[in-house]
């Protein structure tokens, strides 16, 4: 005789359902960034800072000159130029990942051009503006009964991140560290995982191999007229 399905049995079964629905449109979501995302296929890209706080980027794509101004605040300017001289100054630290160009200006603020690798098609240049401690993410990899326990923090200025974030449009994007594994050579995209209120992050690979690494990637957030660094990190198998 077949057995009964009984009421708390069939809503975990909804409920194991509703989680890989979950983590199957996390795996399909594209990684949204919080800094200014400048072009694709850039080339010697450079940076100027008035006294204002203007920022202007200048770079050749396909053979041609572009330039983009990204004001103190207000809307992006594609196209646009600093009325005023250039008072950046090349700096050292901190250190960035995929860092092309980076400069302080005045009052404390920091300027970077990042060239970030796309998933598909040319490298990405991006631009960031941020005081203080810029993001920083940790990431841990730990053998765990059912599986490899992939988690961490996510940190801007110190303090965690905000859950949700407005990019550049007022476009609101929920915060997710975005994590990979290699196996070979190749990179596979296992997801995302949902940054919480203390800025803690996790995510569990269940079975398998845990390949030969893992990294994971964050958007720096957009918080008034900071658009703060992206962070990506690499590390082993457990």
């Amino acid at each position: 005789m077949a057995m009964r399905t009984t009421p708390i049995a069939a809503l975990r079964q909804m409920s194991a359902k509703l989680a890989l629905l979950a983590l199957a449109l996390l795996a399909l979501a594209p990684a949204a960034y919080a800094s200014v995302g400048v072009g694709s296929g850039a080339a010697a890209p450079k940076l100027r800072v008035d006294a204002k706080g203007n920022a202007e980027i200048s770079y050749t794509q396909d053979g041609a000159q572009k330039t983009v101004l990204v004001p103190a605040s207000g809307t992006v300017l594609y196209g646009g130029h600093l009325a005023g001289a250039d008072v950046s100054k090349p700096a050292k630290s901190p250190v960035l990942p995929f860092v092309k160009v980076l400069r302080s200006g005045p009052n404390g603020w920091m300027y970077a051009l990042q060239i970030w690798p796309a998933r598909v098609g040319a490298p990405e240049l991006r631009f960031s503006r941020w005081q203080g401690e810029p993001t920083k993410l940790t990431f841990t990899a730990t053998q765990e009964h059912l599986g490899i326990a992939l988690q961490g923090t996510v940190t801007y200025a110190g303090k965690p991140i905000p859950m949700v974030s407005k990019a550049p449009g007022c476009v609101v994007i929920r915060e997710y560290v975005y994590i990979d594994q290699q196996v070979g050579k190749q990179w596979k995209v296992l997801g995302g995982a949902s940054v919480a209120k203390n800025g803690t992050y996790r995510r569990v690979l269940y079975g398998g191999q845990s390949g030969d690494g893992f990294r994971a990637s964050v958007a720096g957030p957009n918080i008034g007229a900071v658009y703060a660094p992206d962070v990506i990190v690499q590390i082993p198998p457990p």
